[in-house]
C-alpha cells in the first residue's frame, strides 16, 4: 500500500468545521474526524492509504463534509435557546457532491501522489481535489440546518 497525506485548505471566508471520509474500494474507511479551520488557513488532517500497479482495480474514494461555524456571545436568545456566555452554531452545512449511483467523489491517486500531499481546496459551491498527478473538482452542497456544536 502507499500512502499520501490529505490537507484541506478553507478558502471560504468563515471558520469551518471539516470532515474528511476517504475509502480505496475494497478497504476500510479512513476517517479524518473533525477539524476546525480559520479562513484562508490550511490543516493536514489525514494520512491515506491506496493501491497501484498495473493488477489494480481500486479507486480511491472521498466524502467531504463542513459546517460553516458562527459564534455568538453575550445574552441572547436564539429560536429556543438562551444563551448567557459565548457558543459556537453550525449555521450552514455543506457536503462533496457525488458521483452517479454512488455517495463518494473518486479521485485516483496514482504512483507519483505516494508520499506527497493531496490537497482539498473548500470554496463556496466548489470542492476540489489537487494530487500530484491531477485535479478533479466537484460540487459542494450548501444546506441550511441551524444546530448547536
Amino acid at each position: 500500500m502507499k500512502n499520501a497525506s490529505v490537507s484541506v485548505r478553507n478558502k471560504f471566508d468563515v471558520k469551518l468545521r471539516v470532515q474528511v471520509l476517504h475509502q480505496y474500494t475494497g478497504e476500510a474507511t479512513q476517517d479524518s474526524n473533525w477539524h476546525v479551520i480559520e479562513p484562508n488557513e490550511e490543516a493536514n488532517v489525514l494520512s491515506v492509504q491506496y493501491n497501484t500497479g498495473f493488477f489494480t482495480t481500486g479507486v480511491d474514494n472521498w466524502i467531504v463534509n463542513a459546517t460553516e461555524l458562527s459564534e455568538i456571545e453575550g445574552k441572547t436568545s436564539v429560536g429556543p435557546f438562551e444563551i448567557d456566555g459565548k457558543v459556537m452554531f453550525g449555521v450552514k452545512k455543506y457536503q462533496s457532491g457525488k458521483g452517479f449511483g454512488s455517495q463518494w467523489k473518486v479521485h485516483t491517486l496514482r504512483d507519483d501522489d505516494a508520499d506527497q500531499v493531496t490537497y482539498i481546496d473548500l470554496r463556496p459551491g466548489i470542492v476540489e481535489f489537487i494530487s500530484k498527478s491531477g485535479t478533479s473538482s466537484t460540487t459542494f452542497d450548501l444546506e441550511i440546518i441551524p444546530h448547536v456544536l
